[in-house]
């Protein structure tokens, strides 16, 4: 699987978090903040693959 770009990852999470009620989404934004911050934006993407329809 080809990996993508922050930005592409970013809008892609975005995207699918706009379907949960605001207090969750920004819960699930902030976790993946952290995992991209501490474990690396390719650990991130392993583990929010099919949050965000990969």
């Amino acid at each position: 699987m080809k990996s993508l770009t922050k930005k592409q990852f970013s809008i892609r999470f975005l995207l699918a978090s706009q379907y949960y009620m605001s207090k969750v989404a920004l819960r699930l934004i902030r976790e993946c903040r952290e995992d991209i911050e501490f474990f690396g934006l390719e650990y991130a993407q392993e583990k929010w693959a099919k949050f965000v329809g990969r």
